[in-house]
């Protein structure tokens, strides 16, 4: 087990992309302007192509890493890359368009030092939207028993831009999605698991956080990464079924009136829960993602 006995230990972030804009830019300077500052920020830039005047709009600093690939390699071989080629002590992960609030690494760092046994500690986060307007804050469980409950079960664990962790294990090529989720279970296995009750990251989201895209497909995924399966297990699995034109189809016009929900639910709560119905009716499978979602996020009220 890897201990933190380094007072600031050297913290890698990675930070893969397939856009460069202004959100990116603020997602590195929150991360740069941090408190903690013995950090090294990889950013990647996974393209098929990517032109130089995108690249002026980046902030240069000797701890920005820039890698550029030639093709689009998908995030989760960027991620086993990067995890395998450093050799920081500890890994942090971050999205585009997320934001950290400058107290994070530091805090995390020391609950790490004071908790030895935890290998992977997260926090709360608030959500905003495209707007800047605040949506809620997440109601993760702390302990490490409701941690790995909730991992198992299929509840929302962390976001995974509040993560940090140490680097004493890998994400696993067989996950093209829920990669994340396959690292909390192996790492619950052989570790244990914190989280902070404290909002520490800004998350910016249109729909409470569920990666509503590719959804149907990302389930088959996240069944499997419950299983907390071993290598060998995972090449007898075979591979993930694959998702029919017609399923395709209901997702997509299910998650529509699930963000019409979202729009609604603090002005008129009558017509959002009626919005929130024609969703469960037309792809019942998403509504379990809808109401978990929303159960993990106290959403706040405006005037």
């Amino acid at each position: 087990m890897t201990t933190v006995d380094e007072e600031w230990p050297l913290v890698d972030v990675l930070l893969a992309t397939c856009e460069v804009d202004s959100k990116l830019t603020e997602t590195i300077t929150s991360v740069i302007n941090g408190r903690y500052k013995n950090l090294r920020l990889q950013v990647i830039l996974d393209f098929d192509s990517i032109g130089s005047s995108k690249n002026s709009i980046l902030p240069k600093r000797l701890n920005i890493i820039y890698h550029e690939n030639t093709k689009n390699r998908g995030l989760t071989a960027v991620l086993i890359e990067q995890v395998a080629n450093s050799d920081a002590p500890l890994i942090a992960r971050i999205d585009r368009g997320d934001v950290w609030l400058e107290q994070k690494l530091e805090v995390q760092v020391a609950f790490l030092k004071s908790n030895p046994c935890v290998s992977l500690v997260g926090s709360q986060v608030e959500y905003f939207d495209e707007s800047r307007n605040a949506l809620g804050i997440s109601k993760f469980p702390t302990s490490h028993a409701e941690l790995t409950a909730n991992a198992r079960s299929g509840f929302g664990v962390f976001e995974h831009s509040s993560i940090l962790f140490k680097n004493e294990i890998n994400y696993r090529d067989f996950f093209r999605y829920s990669q994340d989720l396959d690292l909390y279970v192996r790492i619950a296995q052989r570790g244990r698991l914190g989280n902070i009750n404290e909002v520490l990251v800004r998350c910016l989201t249109g729909n409470f956080g569920i990666t509503l895209r590719n959804k149907p497909l990302q389930r088959r995924y996240i069944q499997v990464a419950r299983k907390g399966l071993t290598d060998s297990q995972l090449f007898s699995f075979g591979k993930i079924q694959r998702v029919s034109a017609l399923e395709w189809k209901a997702w997509d016009f299910s998650s529509f009136w699930f963000r019409k929900y979202l729009i609604t639910a603090r002005s008129n709560k009558y017509k959002s829960k009626l919005y929130l119905l024609c969703a469960a009716i037309i792809y019942p499978p998403l509504f379990v993602d809808y109401i978990l979602k929303i159960y993990l996020v106290s959403i706040r009220k405006f005037k």
